[in-house]
């Protein structure tokens, strides 16, 4: 099992540098807004365009996927994740921040379906139960 784990270890410190990273801007974007007095409401909102951008994702990115294949698939959401996360240097409107969350939301959902595919793909069926216990981990 440990072998089958370290021959995806780069793509699981991959994800979890992802997941790191989008829990810390969920963490400052509303502390800012706070700053900024936009209220809890208007910054419930934007934070929850996140989830629709999730939602969105969890139905259009596997046939995104599979289209253009794992590699190439991870490699744009991930610059497009990234991108998304800058721009919110740019703007410091609501309605900026809220559609930057849904695209947020959106590469977030097609990451977790090309790490969790790949992996699959990845491990035999005597392994896939404990990489993905590792991924999950």
């Amino acid at each position: 099992m440990f072998s089958a784990i370290r021959s995806v270890a780069s793509l699981l410190l991959g994800a979890g540098i992802l997941i790191l990273g989008n829990a810390l801007i969920g963490i400052t974007l509303p502390i800012r807004m706070e700053q900024a007095d936009y209220g809890r409401f208007t910054s419930g909102l934007v934070m929850s365009a996140y989830y629709l951008g999730l939602l969105i994702g969890c139905f259009f990115a596997p046939a995104l996927t599979a289209r253009i294949g794992h590699l190439r698939a991870f490699a744009a959401y991930t610059a497009c994740l990234c991108a998304a996360t800058l721009l919110h240097a740019l703007w410091f409107e609501p309605l900026p921040w809220a559609v930057l969350r849904i695209a947020s939301g959106f590469c977030m959902a097609a990451l977790f379906n090309v790490i969790e595919s790949w992996l699959s793909s990845r491990a035999t069926n005597e392994t896939r139960g404990g990489v993905l216990a590792g991924y999950g981990i």
